[in-house]
Formats: C-alpha cells, sequence, structure tokens
C-alpha cells in the first residue's frame, strides 16, 4: 500500500519509476552528477524536458540563479546577505541576481529561524468572529453587526501607500439563521497569491472555486499554502504567518505574524493597538456607530445582490427584564474557576456580553452558550493556555466512528496523502486545537478517519479524491471516479442536449438542466404521465411510479420509485397512495402517511443527509427529496405526490409515470415494452415485484402508427349522474379551475387545469364528504402554479378551503420552500425553490421534525441526521450509543455488539439483533420473513389481503378482488366465492397466476406441421433441381448468369414480416 501511495504522490512534472537513475539532471548540473553511483533507484524522477530546482522539476528555462559562492536559490526565491538584514536580494531570470536595502518590521527582529536568517515577528495578533457575529478584533475591541452581505474582515497593504509584507483579502458572507436580524457566518473567503480559498459551513473546501477535499497543498517556487483539518477546524496556513482557522459552523480565528503591524484594515480593524480608532471606514474616516462601520464594509457580490444591511435602531441585547436575570446567570460560567488562568490574557467580559446577546435572542438554547464558551476557549488555546472545559453534560462534542475526542488534538494528523505527517510535523506542539483524533489504524480522508485500504487518489493536478467519488473534468468532457487502490478511471462525457456544463454552489462541476418533466399522482389516483397523459389506474398494491430503464444511459444516475396504494372510503371502492419507496445513490428513502420518514430501514427525522448528492426536508406542506442530478420527489403524507425529473432522462425511464420521451400515446408500455390500450392491463404489469418477459412475438404489439388513431382507455369512469356532474362541475365546486372570476385564470397560460378537472370531477363522484375531496385537489392545482412562480393568492378565502396548522404556526400562502428548522437554521437562505404556500413557525419557534418548538427545545444534528430531545440511538455500525439530551448535547459512549448479534436494522431501529435477520420475524400480520443471498437482508412473503414491504398494508376485507382486473393480457378475473381470492382464466396463448407468461406450448403442433411440410416441399425441390439439371445437361450448356427463383420463398406460408 505504502508502495502504491508513493508511487501516486510525486510532484507535479514528475513521475515514478522503480528503476531510475540515480544521477539526475538539474539546474545546478544539468547533465547530471560528474560522480554518483551508477546503481538504478526507485522514486519521483523528472519527466523528460524537466530538471531539479531544488525539489520541483521545472524547466530548464525556470531554473533559478547560483551567487559567487556557488549557493543555488530558486527563481523568485529572496534572501539576506548577511545578519543585519539590512540587504535583501531576490532571483530573476536568466541567472539575475537584483539587491535592495531592507530594513525589519517594528515588531521584527532579524534572526535565523529553522536554519533561514529573516526578519521574523515578536508576536502575534488575532481576530475572532462569533456567533451572531460578533468580531473581537486585534486591538482586543468587541462589536455586533448583523448584516447578511459579504464584507472585508482583513485587507492586508494599502494600495496608496508603500507595501512590506505580503498582500491577502480575507472577507465573510453572512446569512439568515431561524430570526429576523439574526446572522452567522456562511462562508470565508481568503485570497492570497493566485489563489482563492473558500471555507464553506458543513466543512466544504472551495479552491479557485472548485470542491477540493483536505490536505491541500499548493506549493510553488515562490509561495506556500496548505488547507487541512485539525481537529474541529478547516485550517489555512501561509509561508508568510497567516492562520485562518473556521469550525463551517459560527467560530472564525484570523492570526497574523506582528510584521502586519498597521498594515491591515477591515470589520477585524487596523491592528495599531489603539482602541480609539477601531471604526475605522474605506474611506480613512472614523464611523459613527457600529452598524455605519460595518456597512462600509460591503463588497459588491453579483450573486447575491438582495442582501440587507444591518439597520438596527438600537445595539442592545434583545432580552426581557424577565429572561435577562437567567441568560446572564448562564453566562457567569466563563468566570468560573476552569477559565481563571486564561483570564489575564483573554478579558471574558466581552465574551460574556456576547453570550448574553445570542442567548437572548434564540431565547436560551443550549447551543448558542456553548458556541460562545467554545469561542472563548479557543480565544485562550491561541494565547498558549488549553482549557479543559467540556464534558459528559456540559458541551459534549461527541465524534463520528474510528475517531475519539481530544481537547489539544495534533496540528499534524496522518492523512491518506501523508501517512507520517505526524512524525514529520514541524509545528510547535502547543499549536493544537480541540476536537476529534482518528483512532490508531485510521488516517483523515478529508474529514472522515478511514482505515489505509480505503484511502482516495489523487489526480494530475495533485488534488485529493475520496474512494468512490466521481467528477467531471473541466468543460464535463469526462467522467471520473477514484476506484480502491488509489486508481483513478475517466470516461469521455459530455453534456446532453438540454444542459449545459455548471459549476454548482459545492464547487462541482455538472450538466445542469434546462428543462424537466413533472409526474403527478393524486386522489383517487390519478397519474398524470411526464408526457401529460392523464389515467386513473387504482390498484391496491405496490406498483413501480418510475425507475431508470435497465439499458439506460451509464451517465444517469439509476432510481427508482414505488407506490403503495390503499382503500379508500367512498363509492365503488376508491384507492388513494399510501407511500412511496425512493431507491436512489444505494439508499432507501421511505415516504409514509402523515409525513413519517424512514432512511435506509430507520426512523428519521427530517431534514436528513443520507448521501452528500442527497437531501430530505420539509416543504410546505409536503416532504419532499431533492438530488443533485435533478430528481425531486414530494408527498404530502395523505395521498398527493409529485416526481420531477430532467430532460436529461427521456427515453431512459419507465413506470405508471410513462416514458418521458414527449409522445403521451405511447405511455401504456409494459415491461417488456409491448404497448397496450387499456389501462389496467397496464397498471397491473407494473406491480412488484415488476415481471419482464424474455421474448414476446410482434403480433402482440400494438404499434405506435396503430395508437395514432385508437383510443386509450385511461380508466375514466365517475360514478355520477348526469344532474349531479352539473353540480360538480359548477364553479362552486371543480368548475372553480375554469371560473375566469376565480382565483385562478392567470395560471392557466403557465399550466392548464383541463386534467385537474377531470380529477376532480371523477373524485367528487366516489367521495361522500365533497370538501375533503375538493380541497386537496384545488390545492394540488394552486401547487402546480407555485412551481412555476406564478402565485394564485387567496384561493383558500374564495374556495372555503382554509388550512389546518399545527401549534405554534400559521398560514403563509407564499413561505420559503425551504424552512428553517433546528439543525438548519438557514435553510431558507440557501434554497433556489420558488415559494410554497404552507404552514410556517410563529416567531420565535422553528421546526423539529414537522413541530413547531422554542429554540430551547431543539434537538442534536450529528453525522447528517436530526434527534429530538430524548432520542437514543446507536451509529451506523453500532460502535455509540447515544442520546440527544439538548441542542448542544448529545452524549456518546463506546460499545459494540456482542457475540451471536449482528449490527443490523430491526422493528424500524438500527443496533444489535441476532445475526440472523429473520430472528426475530421484521414481516407483520403473520407475513413470513425469507432471508435473501445478503446476510443481512430478507424479504416478506404475505399472507392474502396484505402487501407492503413488511406485510404492514391491509387490503380492505370485503373488496373485490376483480376491481380493478388483475389479470393481464384480456384475461378473465373470476372470484373465488368462499374468499377474496381469484383466479384468473387465461387466453389461449397465455399462463400463469395473472396471465403474465405466454405460452410456447401452444404453437408447437403448428410448429411440428409447418416443419413436416416444410421438410417435404424442400425435399420435392431438391428432387427437382437434380432432375432439372440431369436434363440440362443432356440439351444445353448452364447460362453464364441469371437469376435462381425457388418459389418457396414467395409461398405466403413463409412470409417475412
Amino acid at each position: 500500500m505504502s508502495l502504491s501511495l508513493l508511487a501516486i504522490s510525486c510532484s507535479v512534472n514528475s513521475h515514478y519509476s522503480s528503476c531510475g537513475t540515480s544521477c539526475p539532471s538539474s539546474c545546478v548540473k544539468p547533465g547530471g552528477l560528474a560522480l554518483c553511483s551508477p546503481l538504478p533507484v526507485e522514486g519521483c524522477f523528472c519527466n523528460e524536458g524537466f530538471v531539479l530546482s531544488g525539489d520541483t522539476c521545472v524547466p530548464e528555462s525556470d531554473c533559478g540563479c547560483v551567487d559567487d559562492q556557488d549557493n543555488y536559490y530558486q527563481l523568485g526565491e529572496t534572501w539576506f546577505v548577511d545578519e543585519s538584514c539590512k540587504e535583501r536580494c531576490t532571483c530573476r531570470p536568466n541567472n539575475t541576481i537584483n539587491c535592495t536595502s531592507w530594513q525589519c518590521g517594528v515588531q521584527e527582529n532579524c534572526a535565523v529561524q529553522d536554519g533561514v536568517l529573516g526578519c521574523y515577528t515578536k508576536g502575534r495578533a488575532s481576530c475572532h468572529v462569533v456567533g451572531d457575529p460578533h468580531y473581537y478584533t486585534f486591538d482586543k475591541v468587541m462589536h455586533t453587526f448583523l448584516g447578511t452581505c459579504l464584507y472585508t474582515l482583513v485587507a492586508a497593504c494599502d494600495t496608496k501607500n508603500l507595501c512590506t509584507v505580503t498582500p491577502f483579502n480575507i472577507t465573510g458572507k453572512n446569512e439568515d439563521r431561524g430570526l429576523p436580524g439574526a446572522t452567522y457566518l456562511r462562508e470565508v473567503h481568503v485570497d492570497v497569491y493566485d489563489l482563492r480559498i473558500t471555507l464553506q459551513k458543513d466543512k466544504k473546501i472551495l479552491l479557485n472555486k472548485m470542491r477540493a477535499y483536505t490536505p491541500v497543498e499548493s506549493r510553488s517556487q515562490r509561495n506556500s499554502v496548505t488547507v487541512s483539518n485539525v481537529g474541529n477546524y478547516m485550517v489555512v496556513e501561509t509561508d508568510f504567518g497567516l492562520t485562518v482557522k473556521y469550525d463551517g459552523n459560527q467560530y472564525l480565528e484570523i492570526s497574523l505574524p506582528s510584521s502586519y503591524f498597521s498594515q491591515v484594515r477591515g470589520l477585524c480593524g487596523n491592528y495599531n493597538g489603539q482602541k480609539e480608532d477601531e471604526l475605522l471606514m474605506p474611506n480613512g474616516s472614523q464611523a459613527k456607530n457600529v452598524t455605519q462601520f460595518g456597512n462600509s464594509w460591503k463588497v459588491d457580490d453579483p450573486e447575491d445582490s438582495s442582501c440587507l444591511p444591518d439597520t438596527r435602531p438600537e445595539l442592545g441585547p434583545p432580552c426581557t427584564p424577565g429572561d435577562l436575570s437567567s441568560v446572564e446567570e448562564q453566562c457567569q460560567v466563563l468566570h468560573s474557576g476552569v477559565f481563571v488562568p486564561c483570564h489575564p490574557l483573554v478579558q471574558p467580559d466581552l465574551f460574556v456580553q456576547t453570550c448574553v446577546y445570542d442567548m437572548c435572542k434564540y431565547e436560551e438554547m443550549r447551543a448558542t452558550l456553548c458556541a460562545v464558551v467554545q469561542a472563548y476557549a479557543d480565544a485562550c488555546q491561541a494565547k498558549g493556555v488549553p482549557i479543559q472545559w467540556r464534558n459528559t453534560t456540559f458541551c459534549p462534542l461527541p465524534c463520528p466512528p474510528n475517531s475519539f475526542y481530544a481537547p489539544c488534538a495534533p496540528p499534524c494528523p496522518p492523512t491518506c496523502s501523508n501517512i507520517y505527517a505526524g512524525e514529520l510535523c514541524e509545528k510547535p506542539s502547543g499549536g493544537c486545537l480541540e476536537g476529534c483524533v482518528c483512532n490508531e489504524g485510521f488516517v483523515l480522508s478529508d474529514d472522515q478517519c478511514v482505515p489505509l485500504s480505503q484511502c482516495g487518489c489523487q489526480d494530475k493536478d495533485g488534488r485529493y479524491h475520496k474512494i468512490g467519488e466521481s467528477w467531471l473534468t473541466p468543460h464535463c468532457s469526462q467522467k471520473c471516479r477514484c476506484r480502491r487502490g488509489g486508481t483513478i478511471r475517466c470516461q469521455d462525457f459530455g453534456c446532453e442536449s438540454g444542459e449545459v456544463c455548471d459549476t454548482r454552489k459545492d464547487g462541482k462541476l455538472h450538466c445542469k438542466p434546462t428543462g424537466f418533466g413533472n409526474c403527478l399522482i393524486t386522489g383517487d389516483p390519478h397519474y398524470m404521465t411526464f408526457d401529460g397523459l392523464l389515467h386513473h389506474f387504482q390498484g391496491l398494491r405496490t406498483y413501480v411510479l418510475s425507475q431508470t430503464i435497465p439499458d439506460a444511459s451509464e451517465r444517469l444516475e439509476p432510481f427508482s420509485i414505488e407506490g403503495t396504494n390503499r382503500a379508500a372510503v367512498g363509492v365503488g371502492q376508491p384507492s388513494v397512495l399510501k407511500e412511496l419507496l425512493i431507491r436512489v445513490y444505494n439508499h432507501t428513502v421511505l415516504f409514509k402517511q402523515r409525513k413519517k420518514l424512514v432512511v435506509d430501514g430507520v426512523a428519521t427525522v427530517p431534514p436528513a443527509r443520507p448521501h452528500e448528492g442527497l437531501r430530505i426536508q420539509q416543504s410546505g406542506r409536503q416532504i419532499f427529496l431533492q438530488s443533485d442530478f435533478g430528481l425531486s420527489v414530494a408527498f404530502d403524507g395523505s395521498e398527493n405526490s409529485g416526481i420531477l425529473l430532467p430532460n436529461s432522462y427521456k427515453k431512459n425511464v419507465e413506470g405508471l409515470c410513462g416514458n418521458f420521451d414527449g409522445k403521451y400515446r405511447n405511455d401504456f408500455a409494459k415491461p417488456d415494452g409491448t404497448l397496450v390500450k387499456d389501462v389496467n392491463t397496464f397498471g397491473q404489469s407494473w406491480r412488484v415485484p415488476v415481471k419482464r418477459a424474455s421474448f414476446r412475438l410482434r403480433r402482440d404489439l400494438v404499434s405506435e402508427e396503430a395508437l395514432e388513431d385508437a383510443e386509450l382507455d385511461v380508466g375514466f369512469s365517475p360514478l355520477c349522474s348526469e344532474e349531479a356532474l352539473k353540480v360538480f362541475n359548477s364553479s362552486s365546486v371543480c368548475g372553480v379551475l375554469l371560473d375566469p372570476r376565480g382565483p385562478f385564470p392567470g395560471c392557466w397560460a403557465h399550466e392548464p387545469p383541463n386534467s385537474f378537472l377531470q380529477s376532480c370531477l371523477f373524485d367528487m363522484c366516489r367521495e361522500d364528504n365533497r370538501t375533503a375531496r375538493l380541497c386537496p385537489i384545488l390545492e394540488q392545482y394552486a401547487l402546480a402554479c407555485q412551481s412555476k412562480n406564478v402565485p394564485v393568492a387567496n384561493w383558500r378565502a374564495a374556495t372555503g378551503c382554509a388550512p389546518q396548522c399545527s401549534p405554534h404556526s400559521h398560514y403563509n400562502p407564499c413561505m420559503s420552500a425551504c424552512p428553517p428548522s433546528c439543525s438548519d437554521l438557514a435553510a431558507p437562505a440557501d434554497c433556489d425553490s420558488p415559494c410554497l404556500e404552507g404552514c410556517e413557525c410563529d416567531s420565535g419557534y422553528v421546526l423539529s421534525g414537522f413541530d413547531c418548538v422554542p429554540f430551547r427545545d431543539c434537538g442534536c444534528s450529528f453525522l447528517g441526521k436530526y434527534y429530538q430531545v430524548g432520542d437514543r440511538f446507536m451509529v451506523d455500525d453500532c460502535s455509540q450509543d447515544c442520546v440527544c439530551l439538548d441542542s448542544s448535547s448529545l452524549s456518546c459512549n463506546q460499545t459494540g455488539c456482542a457475540q451471536d448479534y449482528r449490527c443490523r436494522t430491526f422493528n424500524l431501529t438500527r443496533g444489535c439483533f441476532r445475526a440472523d435477520p429473520c430472528q426475530p420475524n421484521s414481516c407483520f400480520n403473520n407475513g413470513t420473513c425469507v432471508r435473501d443471498d445478503s446476510p443481512d437482508t430478507f424479504h416478506c412473503e404475505c399472507p392474502d389481503n396484505y402487501d407492503g414491504l413488511l406485510c404492514e398494508i391491509q387490503v380492505t376485507p370485503g373488496a373485490d378482488p376483480c376491481q380493478p382486473n388483475p389479470c393481464l393480457n384480456a384475461g378473465t378475473c373470476v372470484r373465488d366465492n368462499s374468499s377474496e381470492a381469484f383466479r384468473c382464466e387465461c387466453p389461449e396463448k397465455y399462463q400463469g397466476k395473472v396471465c403474465e407468461n405466454e405460452r410456447t406450448d401452444v404453437w408447437l403442433p403448428l410448429y411440428i406441421a409447418l416443419g413436416v411440410a416444410a421438410g417435404a416441399i424442400l425435399l420435392a425441390v431438391v428432387i427437382s433441381v437434380i432432375v432439372c439439371s440431369c436434363n440440362r445437361r443432356k440439351r444445353s450448356p448452364p447460362p453464364r448468369s441469371g437469376n435462381r427463383n425457388f418459389g418457396y420463398l414467395s409461398n405466403p406460408a413463409f412470409e417475412r414480416d
């Protein structure tokens, strides 16, 4: 493994060889050393046309300089001539050395460090950005600024004056988090040399706007910048002493050497040791208050033109007098004994004020208290005073699998790119940070601890990729994947028509779709396919709604969506959608009634992120799944669903939602591709498990040409009298959809209402409670309009469909499609979807699952999942047993499974259960559990009248099993008199329980007869040919050319189609 890693990690312009020269060419000796060992050696060697400059391979034109004492310097390198540091020289092209007079800064000494003579700083200064956000400047002034734009935090070098330090610029983008006027740091941009490093929340890193994984190293002959994960932080370090640390949530620290004394400006102040001039604006004048000061440092951002300035009328803590004493008492923890050693170096009072402000804003949410205490402890750590302040009940910091918490994590953790980083570390041991450290035998792969066997790859540009990761190269021309063993496989790619190569917010290239198709499932149920065909299939089992076809394009991400229907109360045995099962990215997501969520077999509280490109959340009145390749699935937890697909999936999907090829007449395609005309044969063919025929005869195929003139039986049969239909068509019922004076005319051009009207009439005829049936249909039409950015105002008031909202929430006709939740207070800031109607939480409350709770009652987020207060759970590998105590107290203990027990899922829970997945029986209602080939999986064989993955769905007793007809291929359904079972009487050429299989034996006599006849004819022809040939030989020579026309080829009995 080590050899593989060494071979892969050669620097730019070099390659690995197991048998290379020990006399390489260099800038000093272009032909190699005259005296060296002739024995070959293994290692990294310069590519052809490159030579060694120090330890870097460069073209000969980029070689450096040799001084009078035969010392070699790389191109662009600087050095001091003597120990006074009064003359500094620089290596220029063509072996040219330029020397100029120099003087160390007022905060610098001329000294030798690590064998290098230079001007070194006497000390350092730090700026901290904390919480809501509060800025603790280099000169130790604290101020609060709440704008949501992009702002300059630190800018080095005033262009008007001579710059004696390396220039850089750091900006920070703020965002709202759950409350008006509550803003937090969203991302940080570090511009240094020719790089832009972006540190995003959730610990994502971009390098020049492209996604990158740590460790990131940018080294050249002139400069060096690294980005790494250390403890709980993303850390940027430069060769001139700048250090930036961001926890991906709410805390940022910027540390500078004293050489930058009086050389910086921005929201972090000007670092001149004076507190009186800390509100200096870009124009050089002092601001009258903090809000004017903060707004003056706004940076124009074309990607966020709607950001808001800070316009607070007063700056005091937003607390009622009754709550203030309780908040102040909690924040006084910073004056407790554990923090006393740090008090002389970092005054706690300013951080206490910050704590009071944030705790008041979020109504004593524990997470805000922990955030400020963390910031103070980290400020102490920066001064060399480590403090162990966390415990199992006060702000514990849980760690992911294969790692443990350390109050002082090592500054150079071993990584897949450098497994010996700890042993080779040159950073002082006191520069540690708190966080999670990999267990022995594990190393960091980006921010995850993995065994060496699961390390990823380095591409030709030196970028690290995690194992299994796929990415697109520039212009989306190739798709590459990191495979086990450190190898990269790339294939030609390219975006198709209807797509453009674009960069997502997370810095990854993708083919952005320019159009989408939508399939709706509503009511009893009615299916509006991707191609606009409305059909009414009402089977009572589980069916494929949409999935990628078996031979779909490899460039498309495969998925499958199944829907299970249940019986509903009403005339004619109506059925409605009960649940959805979505398979995507090797995960299973189950949407159940009342918006219950099951992810990979485990009951889950939204929002959840089971995969990097997959997000599940509440959206309006629906639960919503969204993928990064364009698939979206919504379910209202009752009976209505929508599936959105990008146009790139055209002709690559199948199921009850059709084939998405732009032609609605061929949507009734069975799994074997056969086209049929009636909805029941079509629908039953997609019952799970789907059975695909190995062949089909052409005479069973209804051609698309024939369907052009054929009328499809879509199942529209409203059980109503003409008089009732007339009532339902009126503007007070379904006809309101077409009423020019109603609330919907503005949407007609964008979403024609005819199909919704037809579904409405169908359901109204079957439903006794007409209001309960009418309002959901109108709601679905309103949602369809809003999804196309067409608001439908006051439709509920006009139709009497008053919404029912849960406690502590209210109806909003145009709320964010991504409402704030306990686990993501900033969700609206990340939302690109148009607004939706729904129930949003009252001020002071936020979503915890589907309930609106006070901020202080929020739960815990861990490993992409959210847990409510009191929830107890095991992590996926059963290595930790955790309990959520409050918003920032997730307590986890190390554990494991006993002998004869296996870590698996049972009864919607992850934990240690007996190794046999059928012990205990996981199937409900006396279903039979059957083990699959995999040791951890099973399936259920359900008794009559039950269906579903676990036999949990009951088919209504007394229901006619022949409605709708389950028999395929024009079979006749016959109900058994003694039970609710049925049998199918199949046409002559079909067989099977539901006539699904084609018989070959019925054609056998015909095939034999035809074979005998053909043989006889062939024999006769052969004899005739022989006789004729003999006669011809006697009469004339054979012709030179001509066609031999064997008569049996034109025989109608053998006519080929």
